[in-house]
């Protein structure tokens, strides 16, 4: 009653996905870094203060840490 060619199509372009899902998450993460930077720099640069390299660091990880929590679903959550 039904073929198997449709299961051998569906499967040859499986490999599209991830390739997808990572060019989306290239793409956030060069804009939200942009923006975190800029941001960043402006305040330090408005407060005459001298940036460490550690500072965009930290907040590339809290970015990052923010991302992966709130991907999830908490129940009862804010």
């Amino acid at each position: 009653m039904f073929t198997h060619g449709w299961k051998k199509s569906s499967w040859k372009y499986l490999w599209i996905t991830p390739i997808v899902y990572l060019v989306v998450a290239g793409i956030e993460a060069v804009v939200s870094g942009t923006i975190v930077g800029v941001m960043l720099g402006a305040v330090y640069q408005a407060g005459y203060y001298e940036m460490n390299t550690w500072v965009p660091c930290i907040w590339g990880f809290i970015s990052v840490l923010t991302l992966i929590i709130s991907s999830f679903s908490i129940q009862g959550g804010l």
